[in-house]
């Protein structure tokens, strides 16, 4: 009995065309990069979200905004969810609670170079009312 043609996977492979592999690979980055990695391995992963479409989309909250229900909303997902910190887009949090915040600001966290803009280099700033004195004295005098 003759056994059919029947094309080995490695012929099949070999003849796709350049443009359908690079299809493909395209195909496999756009997964990766809006599908699996929001959801499954980014930084922000493990905290919950305050919606099914946090880790993918801003768009749910930003009509929640556009609404003007973002504080009731968000109360309600901090309650829902029983934590201080909840994902509400792929790289915002809602805070809630002295605890939260410490958290975040409290130190720790790496800061990137945009933040040297706050430093004062050792200095003392004046206060306000310093500087509408001094302002003062120099128009008037």
């Amino acid at each position: 009995m003759a056994s059919p043609n029947i094309p080995k996977s490695s012929t099949i492979i070999l003849s796709l065309s350049p443009a359908a592999i690079l299809g493909f690979l395209f195909l496999l980055y756009i997964l990766y990069q809006y599908i699996i990695y929001p959801a499954l391995l980014s930084p922000l992963a493990s905290i919950p979200n305050a919606h099914w479409s946090a880790p993918y989309s801003r768009l749910w909250i930003l009509l929640v905004r556009v609404g003007k229900k973002e504080n009731v909303t968000l109360f309600a997902a901090h309650k829902r969810m029983g934590s201080n910190l909840v994902r509400v887009a792929p790289n915002e949090l809602s805070v809630d609670g002295v605890e939260g915040v410490k958290v975040i600001y409290g130190g720790g966290w790496g800061k990137g170079e945009w933040y040297e803009v706050f430093d004062n280099f050792g200095l003392v700033v004046p206060s306000l009312s310093f500087l509408l004195f001094f302002s003062c004295l120099l128009f008037l005098g």
